[in-house]
């Protein structure tokens, strides 16, 4: 029997078992001379240098139990390893809400005193994400945008799909201001551009 080179190491991953199967076995066909391995349910970290929110919002929705932008410090990666690995597979870390005003959902959470990722949507497809901790808005991204100038944009969303993740930590904090005061400052700024 001929030996066959190897020329790559291929990871699916799938979560139609019977897919997963068949494009595992085409490819593992050796006239490709690919190394095959297959996984139905894997719990990943998304690591990327190109950390926009969107970004972020979309390989959550994509499955991954965390993202991680680059350059990371090794204590944070690991961090996220072993949350990733207390999880059960398959367990969803996530909720989605729809119907509910972006500040009066954040107030709630000020109340419990939660320590929560929310990634906003909107219907124009615009995304942003509101980190809390503890019950205090302590960042905001949306776009170029980050702390209060972001937080002032997505509070004044209207009709926007909350997803909320499991706590993790903000990037930095650059939110100072107690969250009464950017809720009032958001909502008479949405007012000024509801009249123009």
């Amino acid at each position: 029997m001929d030996d066959i080179e190897i020329k790559g190491l291929v990871l699916l991953v799938e979560d139609d078992e019977a897919l997963l199967r068949g494009m595992q076995a085409w490819l593992r066909d050796n006239r490709y001379g690919y190394a095959v391995m297959a996984a139905a349910d894997v719990r990943f970290v998304f690591m990327s240098a190109f950390g926009t929110p969107e970004v972020e919002s979309r390989s959550l929705r994509y499955g991954a139990v965390s993202f991680l932008r680059k350059p990371f410090d090794m204590v944070q990666l690991e961090t996220l390893v072993a949350e990733a690995l207390r999880q059960s597979p398959g367990e969803q870390r996530a909720g989605y809400l729809r119907g509910v005003s972006v500040p009066g959902f954040i107030q709630l959470l000020a109340m419990e005193r939660k320590s929560v990722v929310l990634h906003l949507h909107n219907p124009l497809g615009r995304e942003g994400i509101l980190f809390l901790s503890e019950g205090e808005l302590v960042h905001a991204e949306r776009g170029e945008l980050s702390g209060v100038q972001a937080a002032m944009e997505l509070l004044g969303w209207d009709e926007t799909e909350l997803r909320m993740d499991g706590a993790r930590s903000a990037p930095s904090r650059t939110i100072h201001q107690k969250l009464p005061v950017l809720i009032m400052e958001a909502m008479r700024r949405k007012d000024e551009r509801a009249r123009k």
